[in-house]
């Protein structure tokens, strides 16, 4: 008798592991179920809250992990625990969670066949070796998050291109040792376009450490005019040959610009000498570390010329020159309906106009017809621009140019028209 219940268990052990199976997962024990469906080898995570977070080889179901090819994760669900879906082999597939805050460490290390992920909307925290070893193409940061762990993306051989939502939070995430998806990519896209030449918003008060470090993809940075620190290794290691630091830099970290082996042009509109990290400081490495200085050319205001001549380390670069000012374009004028317009290539000017009028007029009974022939001429001005060439426009008007629309052009038309010329 013993002897056919050992045989039955023994037949039934296949289809005991086949089975769906289930249990619970949550911080606060059920607060998150899971479910194993053995047909479609999918994993459901379902419920409200944070997951637990589970020791080295020992989440809920552990024995399927050879099996699992799909995760979902359902709305509710705002972590994943640490270890969650580690050496999940076979996943290749992960969909949902929108309402994840947090994903925790090793949560996908070595699922060697996932391809693809996608960061919810809310996610502030990425954990440490969290794609580790995985095969993922791709990923896209979204503006929420703020941290990402250590080595997060090492091992990610195939991650070829990082989507950026928003530069200026990019600018302020904290990156832990060696976790910057840039160092292992070859593109970056932000707001949907891809670029080497990056342009810091005038929001983004600082870039933190690592923020591009080891992204070989950049050919250029212009800090714009909000930055005024630039973090430790910010831009170390990366194929950057031009740099323009804003009026309101201030301090460059260390390692920041070390390794930078293609850099020819820095050009310098701070207000005085940013403080920069000298290669023979004690207590830390240069911001110029191991980058051959000698082949750049440091571009500054004529004012700071000597200034930057005897201060380290900008003294060392091959020739420094005086910044020679960029012109404005030259505007355009158009003129429809009773207004003239102006335009310029270069943003942020202002537009300083002049008329002349050779006036006519016609007398017909008790009604006076005039016009007059006016000459528009403008040129357009920004700080720290030189001054655009001057344009000019001729423009004749006759009842054409009847602006009040009473169906006659009268004195108050052409004063109207002069004053909309000079933005009164």
């Amino acid at each position: 008798m013993k002897k056919q219940i050992l045989l039955l268990v023994l037949m039934l052990l296949p289809l005991m592991a086949s089975a769906d199976d289930g249990g619970t997962c949550g911080d606060n024990g059920n607060n998150l179920t899971w479910t194993f469906v053995e047909e479609t080898k999918t994993l459901t995570i379902s419920g409200s809250g944070s997951m637990k977070n589970f020791s080295y080889d020992a989440p809920a179901w552990r024995n399927y992990r050879g099996s699992i090819q799909k995760v979902i994760i359902e709305d509710g669900v705002t972590s994943l625990g640490w270890y969650a879906f580690m050496n999940c082999y076979a996943l290749t597939t992960v969909v949902g969670g929108k309402d994840l805050t947090s994903i925790g460490n090793y949560a996908f290390y070595d699922c060697s066949k996932l391809t693809s992920f996608t960061i919810g909307p809310k996610v502030h925290e990425l954990g440490d070796y969290m794609f580790y070893r995985t095969k993922i193409t791709s990923i896209s940061i979204p503006a929420s998050v703020d941290c990402i762990g250590e080595k997060c993306f090492d091992n990610c051989a195939s991650l070829d291109t990082v989507y950026i939502e928003n530069l200026a939070k990019w600018c302020k995430i904290l990156f832990i040792r060696s976790s910057n998806p840039l160092s292992k990519a070859k593109h970056a896209f932000v707001d949907g376009q891809e670029i080497t030449d990056f342009v810091i918003p005038n929001n983004a008060t600082g870039i933190s450490s690592d923020s591009f470090n080891g992204f070989q993809g950049i050919s250029s940075v212009n800090t714009g005019d909000g930055v005024t620190y630039i973090g430790d290794g910010a831009f170390r290691s990366t194929s950057l040959s031009t740099i323009v630091l804003g009026k309101n830099v201030t301090s460059i970290g260390c390692n920041a610009f070390t390794y930078c082996n293609e850099l020819r042009d820095v050009y310098v509109y701070a207000e005085s000498v940013p403080y920069a990290s000298p290669d023979d400081d004690d207590d830390h490495e240069g911001s110029f570390q191991r980058t051959d200085l000698s082949l750049a050319t440091l571009h500054v205001p004529a004012t700071l010329l000597e200034a930057y001549k005897t201060t380290a380390p900008w003294s060392q670069f091959g020739s420094i020159v005086e910044i020679v000012p960029e012109k404005c374009t030259t505007p355009t004028i158009t003129y429809a309906n009773g207004q003239v317009h102006f335009a310029c290539e270069t943003e942020d000017v202002e537009f300083v106009p002049t008329v002349t009028c050779t006036p006519s007029q016609l007398q017909n009974g008790n009604v006076l017809d005039i016009g007059g022939t006016f000459t528009v001429s403008v040129y357009a001005t920004k700080d720290g621009y030189v001054n655009s060439d001057i344009a000019t426009k001729i423009i004749t008007i006759n009842k054409l140019g009847d602006i009040d629309g009473d169906g006659q052009l009268t004195v108050t038309d052409v004063t109207s028209l002069v004053n909309a010329i000079l933005g009164k």
